[in-house]
């Protein structure tokens, strides 16, 4: 099993998914709350140029999941380990 497939099978894990979530709450709660309580943002939410798409906050293994398995990629290596 190369890195690449190690990596995306630890996103399916799920311990990995829990432990993920729970660590963008406590950056929500912690980080994320206090800086808007001190300097709100501008706009409600936010979306792509078109207007089409909304734009989170924050984006992790867990908004890629099911992407990954929907393209089928032959190579993953190029889009988890670039350069390497």
């Amino acid at each position: 099993m190369s890195s690449a497939e190690a990596k995306v099978k630890q996103i399916f894990d799920a311990d990995f998914q829990a432990q993920l979530e729970q660590e963008q709450a406590k950056w929500e709660a912690q980080t994320v709350k206090p800086s808007l309580k001190s300097k709100p943002e501008f706009k409600e939410g936010f979306t792509t140029r078109s207007g089409e798409f909304t734009v989170k906050r924050l984006y992790s293994p867990l908004d890629v999941a099911d992407w990954i398995i929907s393209m089928r990629l032959a190579s993953l290596d190029s889009i988890l380990s670039p350069g390497e």
